[in-house]
């Protein structure tokens, strides 16, 4: 099996991942996945980046072929018998779930041996993570790059690939004002009101922590989107950096080469202009809902230096 770099992208949704993916991606040494983890969920009617369909793009076909040959399953019981999300990776949770999720965010190594033999859904989760990362290494096989960089962002995803594969995981923990995330999730979501939404954000943040907080310092690395936006060549160079490889400029047009990135957001692709920072949400959000946001995530904004 080919060595290669694993680079989970994590962080709360809506806060500019699938731009950091595209842009990542356009690296000549560098394939990116996309959101990796839903790729047997959209499988059958998602569109890969490339433009055919997820089911009849031959890079995935082939990456399928070459995991299931490795366990001599056919392809088409992929799902069946390798899924990619279980245990804690599912965006609907009960409340078992969110105990177990806590338990694999909060576990350390040491813990870890007694946690398999005591909790069905820690193995399962970790089953789920080792079928991740089978696919992330035959992409890097198959693409023939050193780094694979993959956008799924789930914390208890990247917590359980830490303790099946420590030592070529890196993470980029991308964060965004969560003022502006809340007012995203409201208007993308009815369900959301204002309050709701910066309680979702508070806590899928302190997870992300959580999840990365013993990974070496040299191993992860914080990003804004804000600075990303308005100083794309000085942030993309110290991201290459870090996954040390030699900056390329092209990687700023995010246009180039053969794209097979899943269930990710494609305007950028399709659509593409200079990056520009949309703060419009500071004319829409309301004095209220900002002492709101304030009273609940204002400190751990404030960490980030969202004043």
């Amino acid at each position: 099996m080919q060595e290669f770099q694993n680079v989970q992208i994590t962080c709360v949704g809506h806060s500019g991942s699938s731009l950091l993916n595209l842009i990542l991606g356009a690296h000549s040494q560098i394939t990116s996945t996309g959101e990796l983890m839903s790729l047997q969920t959209v499988y059958s009617y998602e569109n890969c980046a490339c433009g055919r369909r997820l089911g009849s793009c031959p890079f995935w076909q082939e990456v399928i072929h070459r995991v299931t040959t490795a366990v001599s399953i056919p392809p088409d019981r992929f799902s069946e018998v390798l899924p990619l999300r279980d245990g804690a990776y599912r965006h609907r949770r009960t409340a078992g779930q969110r105990c177990l999720e806590l338990l694999l965010l909060t576990a350390n190594r040491r813990a870890l041996p007694i946690l398999k033999s005591l909790v069905a859904g820690v193995r399962r989760s970790l089953f789920a993570a080792s079928n991740n990362y089978d696919i992330l290494a035959a992409v890097a096989e198959l693409a023939g790059t050193p780094v694979v960089v993959d956008s799924s962002k789930n914390p208890v995803r990247t917590r359980s690939l830490f303790f099946a594969h420590p030592d070529n995981l890196k993470v980029i923990h991308l964060v965004r004002d969560g003022r502006a995330v809340a007012h995203s999730w409201v208007k993308a979501y009815g369900k959301f009101d204002y309050a709701a939404a910066a309680r979702q954000w508070l806590y899928r943040d302190r997870a992300i922590r959580l999840a990365i907080r013993d990974i070496p310092k040299n191993y992860r690395i914080r990003v804004r989107y804000e600075d990303l936006c308005r100083s794309p060549e000085i942030v993309v160079e110290r991201v290459c950096y870090f996954l040390g490889l030699k900056y390329e400029p092209e990687m700023i047009s995010y246009l180039g080469g053969d794209r097979h990135d899943v269930h990710i957001n494609l305007r950028p692709l399709h659509q593409q202009s200079e990056i520009r920072l949309d703060e419009g949400w500071k004319e829409e959000v309301t004095p209220g809902q900002m002492s709101q946001f304030a009273r609940i995530a204002g400190r751990l904004n404030r960490l980030y230096g969202y004043e």
